[in-house]
Parts: C-alpha cells; structure tokens; sequence
C-alpha cells in the first residue's frame, strides 16, 4: 500500500488550523524538525481515518517555524512542510517618560518596542521655538515633520549623545542648550507603529562661563568690573574685594548695577576716580536654587613711573660709564625701559640731551662712546606705557684717562745721509690726547719687507711737538716711518706711513751669479746678475769687469766696462784661465768685486817652438833639441821633426818624425860626412799643427868639437825652493863641464854642487844666487857655452820663460 498526503493549511488569525489528508497506516506532525509542543495553544486532531488538523488558538509570533506533516504505511513514508509567519506591530516594553537631570550629568530616556519583524526605533528633537508641553503625548500613528505635534529633526549623536540597540537614549555632561522635546518612534511595517513625545528638563545652577577677569585703567579713570551669570532665575550676585564682602553704600565712588539677560544675571561694579588703593582682586559671587559659582576680576589701576633710587655709578673707563640704581614703583604698568640721560657737566641740560634707552627689567645700563678724562652729569627716568615717571636726581661721574685716539701730524722725513734719516712732526688734534702727551715712539722699517717697525722713544718736544735722527740705516733704502703719541694709558695710533730714501753708496754687495764661458781662444762672454738689492745702496749705473791670467800675480787688473749685465771681453791670450770679478758702481762709486771666477779661452794652434837646435854629437850622429812654444795656445798633441839632406848641389827631405808632445831631441843616426843636413820642427795641438821654427843646418865632420845642446835665459825662482839647471853637453873626446856665477867658478858646496851629468843643482835658493849662471863644455876640438839668468823672487813662485835639457 502506498502512503498518500494532503495536506491543507489556513492561516487565519487569531486561531489557525492546518489540515493534512493522507492514505497511510500512521500520521503525525513536527515543528522546527521536533516534535510539536501540547503548550502553547497548540493541539492536534483526528478528524477521520484519512484526516488531521493541527489547531492554534491565540497565535502570536512565538508560534513562527516550519509545521511538517508526516504519513507512512509498510509501503513508504510521505511528509510535507510548511512555512508559518505571524507578524506583529509594535508595542511598548518600556514607554518613554519625561525626565530632568541637573545640567552638567547624564541622564537616559527610555524608549523600548517589541513586535515582529523587530520594530527600529528612532529620536528627534523638537526644533527651537516649540512650546513646551507639561507632559509625554503617546501617538498611535507616524508622526511626520508637519504633524500637529510640531517641527521635529533626527537626534544627531557624538560624544555627548548615544542611543544603545534597545532604543535608549543616553546625554552625557547634560547642557541647557539639550533642553526640549523628544519625540520616540518604534517601527516595523507593521500597522501603524508607536511614537511618544517625551520633555527633558536641564536644570541649570548659577555660573559664570568666564572665572578670571582683568580691567585696566588708568588713574582717575573710572572702573567698570561685568560679571555676567548664567543659570536658571531667580539668581543672587554679591561682590567682595580681597575676601572681604564689599558694601556698595560705604563708598560713594562704588555703585553696583544689574541687568537680566536671556539665560541668566548681570552684576556690574562701576568705581569712579579709580584710586591706586582701588587696585585688588574683586570677586563676584552667584547662587541659584540649583549651585553657585564664583568669578575674580583683576583691577589693575595704573600711573606713571615714580623716581628711580639711589642711582649710583658702578664702574668707570676711559669712554663708557657703568650705572645702577633701585627700580622705583612701576605705576602698576611694567617698566618698559629706562633712559639714562646725560651731560657734559660743564653745560646746562640742553632740551633734548643724550640718552640710553635700557630695557624695564634691568636695574643697570653701561653709556658708551663718552670722551676720556671727561666729568659728566647723569639721570635716570623710568617709563611704562602710560609714559615717563619723574627723573631720578643727578649723580656727577668722571671718565678715565686713555691712550691717544688721534696720530701726531705733520710728520716729516728728509735724508741726513746714506745711513740716516730725519723725522719730524707736530702733536695730534687737542681732542684726540685723551690725557697729557708724555712723549712719542718713533718707528721705522724697510718698505720691502713686511717686517715688524723698530721703534724708538722720543720725550715730548716744544708745543709737544718731536724730532728725532734715525741712524745706523741701510744706504739708498726706502724706508717706512711712524709716529705715535703716548700718555700714562699707552700708545695711540700710529700716524700714516711716510716714505724716504737714504742718500746713495758704493755697493756693498757684489754682483751675483757670475758666468763666464769661451767663446774663441781670445775671447770669453761674461754674465752676471745685479747685488742684492739690501746691498746695491743706490741706482747701479754700470760695472766694471776685472780680468787677468790667473798665473798672474799682479795688483793690476784689465778692465772692461758696460752698464749691462754682460758683456765679451776680446784680445786675451789664448787657451789661458783666466781670473774674472765683477763689481757695481753707483755715483757714490765703486762697489766690492765678486768673488773671482776662472774661465780658459779657447785652444788654437801652438806658436813655433821656442828654440831649436842641432849638433855634431858623432861622426855618424847628430843631436836635435827644441824648446816647448811660449805660447802653447791649448794642450799639445805632438811635434813634427822635418829634415832634409843636401847632397851634390841636391836637396832631398826625408821623411818627417811625429814625437809625443813630452819629447823634445831627437838622434838623427846614420848621418854622412859628405851630406849637409836641415832640421825644423813645428807643434800641434787639438786645433792644429802651428808654425815651424826656423830651419838649422849642420854638416857632419869626423872631429866632434864640445857643444851644448840645452838652451839657457831667464829663469825666475822662488826664494827657498831647489833648482835645477841643465848642461847637456856632446863631442869627442866628452867635453869637460865647469859652472860660473858672475863670471866666477862655482864652488861646490852642501848646497850648491855639479852633478855627473854637468848640471847645477842649487839647494835652498837665496837671494844671492841670482846673476848669471853660465856652463861652459871644451874638448880638443871646441868649446861651447850657454847662460842662465836667475831672479829669485820672494813671494811669487817662480815662473820659468824657458824650458832646460
């Protein structure tokens, strides 16, 4: 058997009743998933085998859910579910009531509706201008912004104001300004919906909005005092001063006044001929049947500053004065400063005399830019905004003495010498001594050199005027000088600079940096650099360059002279070192020379040498000796022997030998009797080969006559120094050698003795040893002699013209 359902609802209020048809063994019903209850007026019936019904008397929304039919047999299981709504309009739970609160507390009005749906509540408030009602007004409809109830604006909510989920309101810190209507309306689309008109009172207690006051006024003036209280009326305002109650009848100078105003009381305190006793702390007091309040007005009544005292002077200097005094009364208006005013004491106070402004909280002001050693009249004046007070009495103060603030005048400089200056001056200004000038320092220094000035002390002069000499200067310098005053301070400024020269001399500084170089074998160019200037001592106008050989001892000097700084020297000897000085000149006149530098001109090609000779010295032999040029003009490289042989009316030349430059003879062997022979010989040098000597002839002979193939002439010796003279001497049979001095034989002694080889040699050489030296060689076929001339000098060393074999 299948189950079969049918089921029939009616929802009609207030009692409803659902039906439920069904072919089945077993039917019942379920709420919500459960079983239905047996209370709330719910009850269930069996109307036939095929029929039930669910009833609900006095239904409400406690009865909202889903009703299920159920029917089931052997064969299967059939339900059906339906959905039951009940909706109801609101209705109070707590009804809105009028309240007070006292202003400044937190009060709640009440306003809590039930129905279904859940209804929402919400305030407005009456807009000002409404009349009051003396009760809550219950309405069972909407009430709209127009309704006869009035003008009504949504409840704004902040800080103060809160509204809680059950539709309560709550205003905290209560003002009188949240005083009024209140309208509550509870709302769910359900008929008509609830609303209520509700009043809330604020009481307002006595208060003043402003506690402090403060009234100024000036001395004479009359003084207005306001307390203006705000609260609910009837309101009581007394007044006291410095706690003491203030009777309004005691003085005819106060009268009180007051005026109602909209919210409250004011109380005004008039004091006429405001006195400086009036000034005090007044105080307003304010009751009401709901609190009190208090308000303190500050009277302030002000007047010019009266007399600073006991003005005093603190310190002194020479141009600024301190002073300190007692600040006076200030006129109950704070000192906005004081002016030091004051005067040379030997005048009257002019109208308008100088001043120092110092700031009102001080009690001591510093003047400053007064004169030195000057007495001055002092006093002080106190001022507010009302003005100035009455000037203090005068004090008398002195200003100390200081160093002179002017230079001397006039100062004058003029050249004494080369090494002296003038200077004279005039003192400074009158005004500027600032004391009695003692006397002054003169200072001076060299205009090039940034260096500190040299001073010296001068006494006071006639009129207090100066002069003084500066000695021990530098010649031809520019020089800077100074003058400065002082008294028993110190020093004052130095006068401006005044520029002088000292007369013109000699140089006493060389020249510098002296070069020289060759520039031919009789030429050298010289340059230099002027002296320093701390050492030229005047205008160079030219120099003077000394020259000489330097293996010349000699106090005179070539000179050559340019006004530049160079200059080439001609005519000299050649490849010679030559020592070089130069000097400046002024028109005081010569300078000291420079040190000498050496310089050597040039190599060139060697004079011929000095001397030449050839001699017999046997039958197969001949000897040819030279003497070294004179002038070797540079360093020799060599000699060249020419010969050439005459033989039957023939000249024939030989072949020429090259000998080192150390050599000077040569052997020329293999000679015939028969044959006439020809020797010259020429020198060279890096330059070149010079000019030949003259040429010498010699023929050969089986007899060897004695000659001597040395050469003699002058020879110059220093006094003590050893010397030796060569004799060499050749023929056959060996010559014999004897010596003479002065055309006496020669004694050998320790000292003076004939060597083997026929030469003198003289120890120790004295002065008497000069004269003639003459060697003499014989032999059977001959004889020969040469002759030496000796000098002997003192202090030069020896300088030898010839050269000995």
């Amino acid at each position: 058997m299948v189950a079969y359902l049918a089921v029939a609802l009616n929802k009609q209020a207030p009692k409803t009743m659902d039906y439920c048809e069904m072919l089945s063994e077993h039917a019942g019903w379920e709420k919500d998933g459960g079983s239905v209850p047996i209370y709330d007026g719910i009850t269930t019936r069996l109307l036939d085998d095929y029929q039930t019904q669910l009833v609900i008397d006095r239904i409400s929304s406690r009865h909202n859910g889903e009703y299920t039919c159920l029917a089931s047999n052997a064969a299967a299981t059939r339900h059906y579910t339906a959905k039951l709504t009940v909706n109801v309009p609101p209705h109070w739970v707590t009804e809105p009531q009028d309240s007070g609160a006292a202003q400044g507390s937190t009060v709640t009005l009440n306003c809590q509706a039930d129905g279904y749906p859940t209804p929402t509540v919400t305030w407005k408030k009456a807009i000002m201008g409404e009349s009051v009602s003396s009760g809550g007004s219950s309405m069972g409809s909407n009430t709209g912004s127009n309704s006869g109830q009035g003008d009504y604006q949504e409840l704004v909510y902040g800080a103060h104001v809160e509204v809680f989920n059950n539709g309560s309101v709550v205003f905290r810190n209560v003002q009188k300004a949240m005083e009024g209507k209140y309208l509550c309306q509870a709302r769910n689309g359900i008929g008509a919906g609830l609303s209520k008109v509700v009043y809330l009172t604020v009481n307002a207690p006595a208060h003043f909005p402003e506690k402090l006051g403060r009234v100024v006024v000036r001395l004479g003036q009359t003084a207005v005092l306001r307390c203006p209280a705000h609260g609910d009326r009837p309101i009581d305002i007394l007044w006291s001063v410095d706690g003491r109650r203030l009777d309004p009848h005691a003085d005819p100078r106060v009268e009180v006044r007051e005026e109602s105003i909209e919210d409250g009381l004011v109380s005004e305190l008039a004091l006429t001929s405001a006195a400086r006793s009036h000034s005090a702390t007044y105080t307003c007091h304010a009751a009401n049947a709901f609190g009190r309040d208090t308000r303190n007005i500050e009277l302030v009544v002000q007047e010019e500053p009266e007399q600073p005292k006991n003005l005093r002077v603190v310190e002194t200097h020479s141009r600024r004065v301190k002073l300190s005094w007692m600040a006076p009364y200030s006129g109950n208006s704070p000192i906005q400063n004081y002016l030091i005013q004051y005067k040379l004491a030997s005048e009257p106070w002019p109208g308008v005399p100088e001043k120092l402004s110092v700031p009102g909280d001080q009690t001591e002001g510093i003047i400053h830019e007064l004169t030195p050693a000057t007495a001055y009249h002092l006093r002080v004046t106190a001022q507010n905004t009302l003005g100035l007070g009455t000037p203090s009495e005068v004090i008398q103060a002195a200003t100390d003495e200081e160093e002179p603030s002017g230079p001397p005048l006039d100062v004058r400089v003029t050249p004494e010498s080369s090494t002296s200056l003038r200077v004279t001056w005039e003192p400074p200004a009158r005004d500027l001594w600032n004391g009695n000038i003692l006397g002054y320092y003169v200072g001076y220094r060299n205009h090039a050199h940034a260096a500190d000035y040299n001073f010296q002390t001068v006494e006071v002069g006639s009129a207090y005027g100066g002069s003084s000499t500066l000695s021990g200067l530098q010649q031809y310098t520019r020089y800077e000088v100074v003058v400065q005053a002082f008294n028993n301070r110190g020093a004052g400024p130095l006068s401006a600079p005044v520029i002088a020269t000292t007369e013109e001399d000699a140089p006493s500084l060389p020249p510098e940096t002296i070069r020289c170089e060759a520039t031919s074998a009789k030429s050298v160019s010289v340059a230099w650099r002027p002296p320093p200037g701390q050492g030229q001592n005047g205008l160079i106008k030219g120099y003077r360059v000394l020259y000489m050989p330097a293996s010349q001892y000699s106090d005179e000097e070539a000179q050559a002279e340019t006004a530049a700084e160079s200059t080439n020297i001609f005519n000299l000897e050649k490849f010679t070192n030559y020592s070089i000085s130069v000097l400046a000149y002024t028109s005081a006149g010569d300078g000291v020379p420079s040190q000498p530098i050496f310089c050597t001109t040039l190599q060139d090609v060697p004079d011929a040498p000095a001397g030449i000779k050839a001699v017999v010295s046997s039958s197969t032999t001949i000897l040819v000796t030279w003497l070294a040029p004179l002038k070797v003009n540079g360093v020799l490289t060599k000699y060249t022997l020419y010969m050439a042989v005459s033989s039957e009316q023939r000249m024939r030349e030989l072949p020429s030998r090259t000998l080192g430059p150390g050599e000077t003879s040569y052997v020329a062997e293999g000679v015939s009797t028969r044959d006439k022979y020809e020797f010259w010989v020429s020198a060279s040098t890096q330059r070149g080969e010079g000019p030949p000597t003259e040429k010498v002839y010699v023929h050969p002979t089986t007899k060897v006559s004695a000659q001597i193939a040395s050469f003699g002439g002058p020879l110059e010796v220093a006094w003590k120094e050893d010397v030796r003279l060569q004799c060499h001497s050749v023929g056959e049979p060996p010559p014999h050698v004897t010596w003479k001095h002065n055309s006496k034989n020669i004694i050998p002694t320790d000292r003076i003795q004939v060597r083997p080889n026929g030469s003198l040699f003289i120890r120790d050489v004295q002065k008497s040893d000069a004269g003639n030296l003459s060697c003499t060689a014989a032999n059977t076929h001959g004889a020969d002699s040469i002759t030496y001339i000796l000098t002997v000098q003192e202090t030069f060393k020896a300088s030898w013209e010839g050269y000995v074999m």
